[in-house]
């Protein structure tokens, strides 16, 4: 009979489990007393590939060359970053960047205007948001500090528009792209002053009307100023980040650091960025301060990025009924036609629409009930791309097959695609309560080969 007194397992099995006890206490003392698992430092994202399919994964590396993730299954699987269109993180956003000002010292009042953290929309869509101002010995430049660039020194020429970093409403409206043929100041009071903006810093904006001497206007008197430099086109063969704060970098040489070397929960992105008129400068980025990363070679286009071509809303019981365009997209009533121009090197669309009846009571949502007909055209064709019949939500819990939002249409596009369009007609109630929201992802722009040199 075995000795029930002996100090160590003899059978295998139990010393199998012994061992495996003993390997869990020493990973729990290391858990507290060292770097977290390597689990621990993965982060959930959703990867938008060049098909305009998603997928959640676990992010575990990304580098020139690929990403590698951990999919549903826990299995490790890399790819090439050219078939990847964008990464969203998943993670918890942080905190936003907090006023330089103490808030609760009465003695000390808000600064007003473009006096606070101001944000700096650049020609080529870049956005540096929470800059703070900096003395610059250039009459043609600015010199901003941002959280994550650090010092910047931008031309006049190719900055679009200055506003602040936490927008408030004024009584007058940003002159409209394409209208404007001076240099705007808006002043906090709704007045709009035109001319030319000779210079812009901390000690304010000097501006030259059209007739009579320079004025200087001190920055809380300014709600946002508007240049008229011309745009410039997106960069394709470059990476696009979106921050959480609102700033927006292109750059190349897009990498992911681990946590566990920096001492951080998820990590940063680093990458080459690149500053107009500078040249490029490394910066790193906290992982749950990125909103997503577009990368290069594609471009996702939403709806209210395309040009549009017409417009045609029908009257809803005699009231006209224009389209508003939303952040990605646009907000309509049935009936109407719009119709976009397609970009160069649009290949493939994600198109969605959804009834937009949440502002109304469930008997009038219920009348909802309209037909969205999406059409792609060249120069002497058109292709329905899909149609999508939309019912308020009591009819479809009562057996109608398509809900208040619908699946959306995903094709691919003719080369010699040109245009866009949509229908939206009343369905069988009429024009009540078709209120629908057209958006996306959109269209996909592919840049050439050589646009992939970011990697």
């Amino acid at each position: 009979m075995p000795d029930s007194t002996s100090d160590a397992p003899s059978h295998p099995a139990r010393l199998a489990r012994a061992a495996r006890l003993a390997a869990a206490v020493l990973i729990a003392c290391v858990g507290l007393a060292g770097p977290r698992p390597a689990a621990a430092e993965l982060v959930d994202a959703e990867l938008l590939d060049a098909e305009l399919n998603r997928r959640v994964v676990r992010l575990a590396s990304v580098g020139p060359d690929g990403l590698s993730y951990f999919n549903d299954r826990r299995e490790l699987e890399s790819t090439a970053l050219v078939e990847i269109v964008r990464i969203t993180p998943l993670g918890s956003p942080s905190d936003t960047p907090r006023p330089t000002h103490d808030t609760t010292d009465e003695s000390r009042p808000t600064p007003r205007g473009l006096a606070a953290s101001v944000t700096v929309v650049l020609t080529d869509g870049q956005r540096y948001a929470h800059a703070q101002w900096q003395p610059s010995n250039e009459p043609d430049a600015i010199a901003l500090r941002h959280p994550v660039l650090g010092q910047v020194d931008l031309p006049l020429e190719l900055v679009a528009e200055i506003k602040p970093a936490r927008q408030i409403n004024h009584a007058a409206a940003a002159p409209q792209q394409g209208e404007a043929i001076a240099d705007t100041v808006v002043l906090i009071n709704g007045d709009a002053l035109d001319g030319f903006v000779e210079r812009l810093g901390p000690n304010g904006v000097t501006l030259l009307p059209d007739v009579g001497d320079p004025i200087t206007l001190a920055l809380d008197r300014v709600a946002s100023v508007h240049l008229v430099n011309p745009p410039q086109p997106e960069p394709i063969d470059e990476h696009r980040l979106a921050l959480r704060d609102g700033s927006r970098l292109h750059g190349r040489a897009l990498r992911l650091v681990s946590g566990s070397v920096l001492g951080e929960a998820n990590g940063r992105l680093q990458l080459d960025a690149r500053l107009p008129g500078v040249g490029w400068r490394a910066v790193g980025v906290a992982l749950d301060n990125v909103d997503r990363v577009d990368l290069a070679g594609y471009r996702l286009v939403p709806l209210s990025g395309l040009e549009l071509e017409s417009q045609a809303p029908g009257p809803v019981f005699g009231v006209a009924w224009p389209p508003e365009p939303t952040e990605d997209g646009w907000l309509v009533h049935a009936p109407i036609v719009m119709a976009w121009r397609l970009p160069p090197g649009a290949r493939r669309v994600d198109l969605r629409a959804d009834l937009a009846t949440g502002e109304l009571t469930a008997a009038a949502a219920a009348l909802a009930d309209c037909v969205v007909r999406w059409t792609a055209a060249g120069a002497d064709w058109a292709e329905e791309l899909g149609t999508r019949r939309l019912i308020g939500l009591p009819y479809a819990s009562a057996g109608y097959p398509t809900p208040a939002r619908a699946p959306g249409v995903v094709r691919d596009l003719a080369d010699d695609a040109t245009t866009l369009r949509v229908e939206v007609d009343p369905g069988v109630n009429g024009p009540i309560a078709d209120r629908v929201r057209l958006h996306g992802p959109g269209v996909l722009v592919v840049g050439s080969p050589g646009a992939r040199s970011a990697y």
